[in-house]
């Protein structure tokens, strides 16, 4: 029996921009980190790419990792982020499945920044983002009211393509965990 360990809080994260979420998510890290003495470890990869090809590129970091067939599998969650934009419901939505599918956590968003309910200006790669929304805004609201309109979206029996909500709470109700047992 090939038993595998996983190794806590080593995360891969795949987006979509190449810019702009990276700076979000790495903002969140370091904010973090400061508080758990540096104990959280997520490589951060803006793919520049789009649904199914973001998920398959998502794939292949995985697969580079494992390809020695270690012990040890490296990223203990694995990420993909993406919004829904202009493209065609059909590819967003079977892009999520494709996620879940693989065991992946999809991150998406659907006009998420006007539902979560915060209204914050800001410009396309700003690497502060993060940090105006813990300062002219509330983490905590955002995520409540993303949970309230993704599961009104599952209430509903609606597809996310036709939703206007988010995902992104996932990331850090899974933080939150992570966060609990290294304290």
């Amino acid at each position: 029996v090939n038993t595998r360990k996983i190794k806590t809080c080593n995360w891969l994260l795949v987006t979509e921009g190449e810019k702009t979420e990276p700076y979000y998510f790495e903002s969140v890290v370091r904010h973090y980190n400061l508080q758990l003495e540096n104990k959280i470890n997520i490589k951060i990869e803006g793919a520049g790419r789009n649904t199914k090809s973001l998920v398959m590129r998502a794939e292949e970091f995985v697969n580079s990792v494992d390809k020695y067939n270690r012990e040890d599998i490296y990223y203990s969650k694995i990420f993909v982020v993406f919004d829904k934009d202009d493209f065609k419901n059909d590819e967003f939505d079977n892009a999520i499945k494709m996620c879940i599918s693989r065991g992946y956590i999809p991150l998406w968003s659907n006009e998420s920044f006007k539902v979560s309910g915060i209204n914050i200006k800001y410009q396309k790669n700003d690497k502060d983002i993060f940090n105006k929304l813990l300062k002219y805004g509330s983490l905590e609201n955002a995520r409540k009211n993303s949970k309230k309109l993704h599961s009104n979206m599952i209430e509903n029996k609606s597809t996310p393509s036709n939703a206007s909500c988010t995902t992104v709470y996932k990331f850090f109700d899974e933080l939150d965990i992570v966060i609990n047992e290294l304290k």
